[in-house]
């Protein structure tokens, strides 16, 4: 008789826990919702209930200093967490979540620190190792960025986006078979995941199989009755382009286009196919011709998506093959706005500033590169160049050496520093 009602005690507790996880779950979920509506108060309001019942609900946390860095007000809640941190000193969550608020700051030591004492509490805390992944990967310091993102995915299997992010970072370091391996890691999790067919496609890609590649990417097109075709428009009219056929890729974007206008990729893409029609030609009047349609296909696309970070980027190189310096620049600008920690996109824009002669401007781009990626060979050559410009031979000759010390395989860059050794007589 105990045991039966000890079984009944078990199978009731069971079922709680059960029906809490499902509660749990919902309420996320109306977070999320209320967060991509811009309705912050109301997300915060709800997330405030959540961790009344549980105090050490980190994803709410997570969401709750998610919505108060919308709303500018991470020190409020930066306050609030140190405040709680004094009390329960032994709280994990607590210490994670004051690296979380550093880290929106931009404070990347302070973030390590307080993450690393998360650690020292609980070792298997989530999100951890995965917000440490990140700030190693925007460091250029990839091997310990994988480290991070290995471990999260061990503490955390159910993360999707630090699989997403390890395949990423092993996409970099030409790692192909980690990467087919962590995509297909994901699949397991999730079978449907668009990622990760896309990070499939560009492992075989990358290696020269592009029938195996364009079989992945099939698999990423939205199920959608108008984005099907259009879809399959955009992924033959990406080999085609590759294959330096900007003409058929050029006719298959546009059919694509024609089946989903509102789809800004296409836009895009066809922009860029125009852009590369031209760089494969020499200069001449059609060719302006061409650059100015990129124009047009560049601004639809951002007319559909504001935040196409990509297409301001695009846009600027054609204002630049234009001869538009000024219009040019302002692209750039949007694109590091909108992605402040992308290395590629500080040292485009420093590179315009360069050549327009605003070396003030282009050093602090490159500075900025350097801050954000102190690994950055790119970053310690440009910036070498724009001290070169300026006659500070000393301080070019420095930037250029460092360059090399991160990246030896530079022949142009080793060049240009014999030329200028012997040129000042070091």
């Amino acid at each position: 008789m105990r045991n039966k009602k000890t079984l009944v005690v078990a199978i009731c507790l069971c079922l709680v826990a059960v029906m809490s996880s499902f509660a749990q779950s919902a309420n996320i979920k109306q977070v999320e919702n209320l967060y991509r509506k811009n309705q912050f108060q109301k997300a915060i309001s709800l997330l405030r209930k959540e961790i009344k019942s549980d105090k050490n609900d980190i994803a709410a946390h997570r969401y709750l200093v998610r919505c108060y860095n919308k709303l500018k007000k991470l020190d409020d809640v930066m306050s609030e967490y140190n405040t709680l941190a004094i009390k329960e000193p032994n709280n994990a969550v607590y210490r994670f979540l004051i690296g979380y608020i550093y880290d929106l700051k931009g404070n990347s030591v302070g973030a390590i620190r307080a993450y690393e004492e998360a650690l020292s509490l609980d070792p298997k805390l989530p999100f951890v190792h995965y917000n440490l992944g990140w700030i190693y990967d925007d460091a250029g310091d990839l091997t310990t960025a994988i480290d991070h993102y290995e471990k999260e995915i061990k503490v955390n299997p159910s993360n999707l986006d630090a699989y997403h992010n390890l395949a990423k970072a092993y996409r970099k370091k030409k790692n192909y078979s980690k990467v087919i391996s962590t995509a297909r890691k994901m699949l397991a999790v999730d079978p449907g995941n668009v990622r990760a067919f896309d990070s499939l496609g560009w492992a075989y890609y990358d290696q020269g199989q592009k029938e195996k590649a364009l079989k992945q990417w099939r698999k990423t097109v939205n199920l959608t009755p108008q984005d099907i075709e259009a879809g399959q428009y955009n992924i033959d009219g990406r080999i085609l382009d590759d294959k330096g056929l900007y003409n058929s890729a050029m006719r298959k974007y546009i059919k694509g286009i024609k089946k989903n206008p509102s789809n800004a990729r296409l836009h895009n893409n066809l922009g860029d196919a125009y852009i590369n029609k031209v760089t494969a030609k020499t200069f001449g009047k059609k060719n302006t011709k061409w650059l100015r349609e990129a124009v047009k296909e560049f601004k639809k696309a951002l007319k559909i998506n504001p935040k196409y970070a990509q297409a301001y980027l695009s846009l600027g190189n054609a204002y630049f093959k234009l001869g538009m310096n000024n219009d040019g620049i302002k692209r750039y600008q949007q694109y590091v706005k909108l992605k402040p920690n992308d290395i590629e996109g500080l040292n485009v824009l420093g590179n315009a500033y360069k050549e327009m002669g605003r070396y003030e401007d282009a050093k602090a781009a490159f500075n900025k590169a350097i801050d954000k990626a102190p690994k950055d060979a790119a970053a310690y050559a440009n910036l070498g160049t724009v001290y070169y410009y300026q006659g500070l031979q000393d301080a070019a000759l420095a930037q250029w050496q460092k360059s090399l010390e991160l990246d030896p395989y530079q022949p142009l860059l080793k060049e240009r520093l014999e030329t200028a050794f012997k040129k000042f007589g070091e």
